[in-house]
């Protein structure tokens, strides 16, 4: 209506000048966690009980868990920490509670490990349970505050920091003046005149530009400018003014009044700004890392010297033929003198022909045992630089030694994802295969800088596997049926490869690898795979396959006077197959 206004009594009015107080925001959270309320009962009562010998054996762990409602079992190698009353409840590591919490520690104790009784909780009446599933309404941390008013900070900076260890002009206002401005701010002392004065101590300058504030290095107007709201919230005109008046430049004899205190250095690692106590000595170690390598150098060069000089063992082979040969040329001269009688004679010349061939023959096999000695004492070919280094290491020689350790420290940084974890499953093709690129089903590849194939689910946009070739990786599910889900949607990547290279799964994680052989089944008895049947190369996992796909033909053979036969499957994508048991 055209009188909206008048129908109402007091309307409000938008004023531009009225500043807005932060409120600190509220979010939907859990009000406590499995494991601070473990924390809460246990982190100081266990360690009290261990230091008056009231730990004597596993059962006194078990009735001390359970006056709080939880008990402790073992699972995939670790001693977990589980609700009582709510077995949905994902559990907790009980090292994360109390870090000699641990199956090593317990099998110490009397009697070792022992499972949990099945009447605990008749033996011991908790006195509480685990309540914290609920969701509630709470104020933001301290952290968190601090990050949704100030923002990560400038990307640049940030990259600067994190790939080149370099500090940035942004990380150096915060670590040096950020503190001082809250500190001020909360005390109402902010004035412009000390504002200016604590960056003039720090080799800083704050400016107006444009319209807003900027703060410069004081001695190099070519760096890049920081947003003063960057380094605190607060410091913007719109916020400042009003409490400390208008803006005032900094003054001329700033500098001759205030002498800097540090300065800020663009070629500072960032590990250097929190001291040498957290960090060790950059120039040590850069001098220490000089000098490895001009031992490793020198080491090098000293296999190279080596090398020139090394020859095969010298079996003398040539030297020792012509021995036989002067012995049958000495047998035949005194052969000659001896026998008068030419056939006689020639009679002993063929003799000591035999003779010297018997000869030439011990002689060869000889030197091939010789050889074949030499071979395996591995003295016949010259040793390769880590097998001389080895030998190097073993007689004390440092340099050696540290060069082992460098080896040793790279072949642990390489790839990693080869084996199957909690975390991680793998899944082991044919060796030197190549990766399957290509849109298959609801996954879309994406080809790597390293020649794997990632693939993305296009529904939701998550990140499911990486094929490397010789191996496809994805994410562990302690869900078996979410396990299911994922090997049945990563499935057009692992049927996409020659059946007669055969894969298996990696680790003995027994979910992993029953799931695993049941979706290999199930794609052989439906016919999904589009080739012939799939075998497992493991001979235990391929036996579960076996087993399940005559399950699986008896289950569609029962239920297909029902008409419950299997859909096609185009009608059909996804595995939902009865359980074997």
């Amino acid at each position: 209506p055209k009188d909206i206004f008048s129908q109402v009594e007091a309307p409000g009015r938008y004023n531009p000048d009225f500043i807005a107080a932060d409120v600190r925001p509220e979010k939907i959270a859990e009000t406590e966690s499995l494991q601070q309320y473990a924390c809460r009962h246990l982190g100081e009562r266990l360690p009290e009980m261990a230091r008056e010998g009231r730990l004597e054996n596993c059962l006194a762990i078990h009735r001390t868990l359970a006056e709080a409602g939880l008990w402790m079992r073992v699972q995939h190698g670790h001693l977990v920490i589980c609700d009582g009353y709510d077995h949905n409840q994902t559990p907790v590591r009980a090292d994360s509670v109390w870090s000699l919490l641990t199956l090593d520690n317990v099998n110490q104790l009397d009697g070792g490990w022992q499972p949990v009784p099945t009447d605990i909780f008749r033996q011991v009446t908790p006195t509480e349970r685990f309540r914290g599933r609920r969701m509630e309404s709470c104020p933001a941390t301290d952290k968190e505050w601090h990050r949704m008013r100030t923002g990560t900070g400038p990307q640049g900076a940030i990259k600067r920091e994190l790939f080149s260890d370099k500090e940035s002009l942004w990380g150096y206002s915060i670590s040096h003046c950020s503190p001082q401005i809250e500190e001020m701010i909360t005390q109402g002392e902010f004035t412009w005149q000390r504002c200016h004065e604590l960056f003039a101590q720090q080799g800083l300058m704050l400016q107006k530009q444009h319209h807003g504030l900027v703060v410069v290095d004081a001695f190099n107007h070519e760096q890049t400018p920081v947003k003063a709201s960057s380094i605190h919230p607060d410091l913007t005109l719109g916020r400042a003014e009003p409490q400390a008046g208008p803006f005032v430049s900094a003054p001329a004899d700033l500098f001759d009044r205030v002498q800097p205190e540090n300065r800020y250095n663009p070629e500072l690692a960032v590990s250097d700004r929190y001291g040498v106590s957290s960090k060790r000595d950059p120039m040590l170690r850069r001098q220490r890392r000089e000098a490895r390598a001009e031992a490793r150098a020198d080491l090098r060069a000293r296999y190279l010297a080596w090398r020139e000089q090394w020859r095969k063992p010298d079996l003398r082979y040539g030297e020792r033929c012509r021995e036989i040969h002067q012995a049958c040329r000495l047998r035949k001269s005194h052969i000659r003198a001896q026998y008068d009688d030419p056939a006689l004679r020639k009679l002993h010349y063929h003799i000591a022909e035999v003779q010297r061939m018997q000869a030439l023959i011990r002689l060869k096999e000889d030197i091939r045992d010789e050889r074949q000695k030499l071979i395996a004492d591995g003295k016949w070919y010259p040793p390769s630089y880590r097998q001389w280094v080895e030998i190097q290491a073993a007689q004390g020689d440092r340099a050696a030694v540290s060069q082992l350790r460098g080896w040793d420290y790279r072949d642990r940084r390489k790839d990693k994802s080869r084996t199957t974890t909690t975390d991680r499953c793998v899944v082991l093709c044919e060796p030197g295969g190549t990766p399957v690129y290509g849109n298959t089903g609801d996954l879309e590849a994406r080809l790597q800088k390293n020649g794997s194939v990632r693939f993305r689910d296009r529904r939701t946009g998550e990140f499911v596997c990486t094929d490397y070739g010789d191996r496809v990786v994805f994410r562990n599910h302690h869900d078996r049926n979410a396990l299911a889900d994922k090997l049945d949607l990563i499935a057009p990547v692992l049927f996409g490869r020659d059946p007669r290279m055969g894969f298996e799964p990696e680790g003995n994680d027994k979910q992993f690898n029953q799931v695993f052989a049941e979706m290999v089944a199930w794609h052989n008895v439906t016919g999904r795979t589009g080739h012939e049947d799939y075998r497992i190369t493991r001979p235990d996992v391929d036996h579960h396959r076996e087993g399940s796909e005559r399950y699986y033909r008896d289950y569609i053979a029962a239920n297909s006077n029902d008409d419950a036969s299997l859909p096609p499957p185009e009608q059909d994508k996804r595995w939902e197959p009865p359980s074997p048991g």
